[in-house]
This record gives structure tokens, C-alpha cells and sequence, in this order.
């Protein structure tokens, strides 16, 4: 659904955003609700098919204020109640619900077909009054004299479009449109991940195993495996391996999937009835960042900020969430009419915090010898912490998690130290 017969020329847009996904559509959304002029420019035609397919329960109060939150429920995804970790060897952990954390009632999320559930989120921010135009191909963002003025645009048919507004969004994810216009996007150190994924129908679990969690494979060489229920029996299941031991098979990302399932027992066997249902995908890099996300005249949003890894399935919440956190900075910054970067971005160190919170979490997963289990054996204080950032409350401060993170890596070097170290002679 867009709003029909608003013309997007002989205005000027109270904010511009380049794509229209999640993170696009919560922001839009939100500030629409305030009366100001949102445009949503989407390259895609809704529905389209995405990557991403879990979200988490922090994202129910967003929801909520979107006046989309009964929209999701009736949508019936399939619910999700936590995760699982299955090790090398095969032990499946006891599960992490997110109820631990959570009162019951705001425990509950979903795995979505983004194709859905990204319709959904669109369609409810034309409803709420911004203006979504579907087919429209952004190639740049307008300066004049180093501030954002606009958005040039393609449309379906080729015709030119010109776009003013006094701030300017890029939403567009992975694409990156201002990070590559303007040269801040870079890799992330330490974090050189690929990945590959396709989807089964069938897949066998284990007795007692709840369907509807996320199931996290460690699989035996080094890498790991998601499995995420979605509805009609379909199954996502992922691989995600260090760039350099996919190596040359990147380039036949089929070949790089099948051998890593093949390493791990448990997915053996969790697959060995099932079916593949569509073709192989693939990301050669997972992770990036950008050295500046605000300016003047303009924000990224989401995906097209950072996007670290999709272990524990934060990506979709980090998108909505910071979002929404953007939203009511831009509420003050247009309303003040004070639109420089200090001002846009005086909510920035918030959203930093929630970026950096996953960065650790997801760090801590790859550090050599880490498990959930150990954690929390030796630091079982730090359940409920780890839960809640689990669940994606991730927008405030989890220092002793963090603290606690570091004394368990440091804890492992020391031990890698002492055993490398050489043996002095009698």
C-alpha cells in the first residue's frame, strides 16, 4: 500500500529515506504519527524476499507504538520462545527462554517471513501518513556546500526525480548509499565472516526440542549453523565460517554449504529426512561498519550503519530499535529547526551502546574455547544479563556482562600461554 496521488515534487520533505525496510518504516512511521512529511523511496517492489527472518521480544514496545503490534500477532508467524546451543560434540544445552528475563506476556516474539512481515511494517506507515513509493531506484544523496539536500532518483520507467528534504535517511542496508558515496564504510577487525544459507522443509529434532526456537549448531573444524522454524514446516538453516577457510569455494557457495553441514553430526542428523526447498545463497562479508553515521543533514539507519553478524538473530531488532531511538532525536532536531549534526545525533551515543553490546556479545561467541555453558558456569550471576541481551535489550548499559566477558577470554589466554609454554630442562 502507498499513499496515492501525493506528487513528491514542488515540496520539501520534512525527511527523505532511501529504502524501505524495517528500519525505514519504524522511523517513518513514528515521525508520521508526529505530523511531519516522511517519503519512503524503495528500490524493490513489496513483497520481496530477505535474509533476517527472527525477531526478538525488546522490539514489542516499538511495535506497540507503531500501532502495528496486532498486525504481527494475526500475521501467525511462527512464536519463538528462545534459543539453544547444540556443541561439537553433539550435547544440546538446556534451552534460553526469553521468559527468564522477561514477564510472560512480554517474552513473546517470532520468527517472520520478511517478505510478510516487512509488507506489514510498510503498508503501516503509508496508513499512518507517509508517503511510499515502490520501483524507485535512489542513485545518490544531493549536497550543497557539505550538508544533505535531497535524493536523486530513478523511477520505474527511467524518469528522472529530484528530492528535497531537510533531512536526509539512508535506510538502504547492505547497499550502504552513503557510506560508499562518501568513503566511510569499512570492514570490521577480527570479524572477516561468510556465510551461506538455504531452506528445508522436514528437518528432524530432537525429542523435547520446542519448535520454536533458534537453534545454534557449533559445528566441529570451527563455524557454526543457525536453524530457524518458519511457517509451513520450512526451516532457514545457515552456515557461517571464517572468510578464509570458505576460501576459493565462495566462489560455488553450494559446495562451501553442503561440506560444512556435512561436518557437523547433529545437523546430519537433523537434516537427513528433509528436503531442500529453493537454491543457495551466499555474503562473502558479513561484517562492516562506517567511520561517521551522522551528519549534516543526514543519518543512516540499520543495516546501513553496521551490521557485526547474525548470531542470536539481533540484526532485524537493532534496525527497529535504533529506529525508533533515531525517530525521537529527529522529533527534537526538526522541531527546534536546529539540524546539525550535533543536534541530529544527540542520540547517537545510545545507539552506539546498543551496536556495541552486539559487537561484544557476538565477539564473545568466536573468542577460541567460549561457550554459553561455560560462561555461565563460571560466571552464573550473568544469566539474567545475558538473557535480556538475548531477548535485544541491548540500548543500555551491560558493563558486568561485558566485564564479564573479558575476564573469561582472558582467563582462556592465560591457559593457551601456559600450555604452549616450553618445558625447562632438568
Amino acid at each position: 500500500m502507498t499513499a496515492p496521488g501525493a506528487s513528491l515534487h514542488g515540496l520539501t520533505w520534512d525527511v527523505a529515506l532511501a529504502g524501505g525496510g524495517p528500519a525505514a518504516a519504524t522511523l517513518s512511521t513514528l515521525l508520521a504519527q508526529r505530523g511531519y512529511r516522511c517519503l519512503v523511496l524503495e528500490n524493490h517492489t513489496f513483497p520481496r524476499y530477505h535474509v533476517g527472518e527472527s525477531l526478538l521480544p525488546a522490539t514489542n514496545r516499538v511495535l506497540a507504538e507503531m500501532e502495528v503490534l496486532p498486525a504481527v500477532r494475526a500475521a501467525q508467524f511462527r512464536r519463538k520462545h528462545g534459543l539453544r546451543v547444540v556443541g561439537r560434540e553433539g550435547t544440546w544445552s538446556m534451552p534460553f527462554h526469553f521468559s527468564e528475563a522477561l514477564p510472560p506476556q512480554e517474552a513473546e516474539t517470532w520468527h517472520v517471513e520478511r517478505a510478510r512481515f516487512d509488507r506489514i511494517l510498510l503498508d503501516n506507515a503509508a496508513s499512518c501518513g507517509a508517503v511510499v513509493r515502490e520501483g524507485i531506484h535512489v542513485e545518490r544523496v544531493l549536497f550543497d556546500q557539505g550538508r544533505a539536500t535531497g535524493l536523486i532518483a530513478v523511477d520505474r520507467r527511467g524518469k528522472p526525480l529530484e528530492i528535497a528534504a531537510r533531512v536526509v535517511v539512508d535506510a538502504t542496508g547492505r547497499n550502504c548509499l552513503l557510506g560508499r558515496q562518501l568513503g566511510l564504510i569499512s570492514e570490521v577487525s577480527g570479524m572477516r565472516k561468510a556465510c551461506a544459507w538455504a531452506y528445508h522443509r522436514g528437518v528432524r529434532l530432537p525429542n523435547g526440542i520446542e519448535e520454536g526456537e533458534t537453534t545454534l549448531f557449533l559445528i566441529p573444524g570451527g563455524g557454526w549453523a543457525w536453524c530457524i522454524p518458519l511457517p509451513a514446516g520450512i526451516y532457514s538453516i545457515g552456515v557461517v565460517g571464517e572468510a578464509e577457510a570458505f576460501g576459493t569455494e565462495l566462489n560455488n557457495h553450494e559446495l562451501a554449504y553442503l561440506r560444512t553441514l556435512q561436518r557437523s553430526d547433529a545437523l546430519r542428523e537433523a537434516l537427513a529426512p528433509a528436503s531442500r526447498v529453493g537454491h543457495c545463497r551466499c555474503l562473502g562479508r558479513i561484517a562492516y561498519r562506517n567511520s561517521q553515521t551522522v551528519g549534516p543533514g543526514w543519518i543512516m539507519l540499520g543495516d546501513a550503519r553496521s551490521f557485526m553478524d547474525p548470531v542470536y538473530s539481533q540484526g532485524l531488532t537493532l534496525a527497529i530499535l535504533s529506529a525508533a531511538i533515531a525517530a525521537e532525536g529527529l522529533h527534537e532536531a526538526l522541531a527546534s529547526g536546529d539540524l546539525s549534526p550535533a543536534s541530529l545525533g544527540r542520540h547517537e551515543p545510545r545507539i552506539d551502546l546498543g551496536f556495541e553490546n552486539a559487537r561484544r556479545l557476538a565477539e564473545a561467541f568466536y573468542h577460541p574455547g567460549f561457550t554459553l555453558p561455560d560462561f555461565l558456569h563460571r560466571f552464573p550471576d550473568e544469566r539474567r544479563p545475558l538473557v535480556q541481551c538475548l531477548a535485544g535489550d541491548l540500548f543500555r548499559d551491560h558493563s558486568s556482562l561485558a566485564s564479564a566477558f573479558e575476564g573469561m577470554a582472558a582467563t582462556h589466554s592465560t591457559l593457551e600461554a601456559e600450555t604452549e609454554a616450553p618445558v625447562a630442562s632438568p
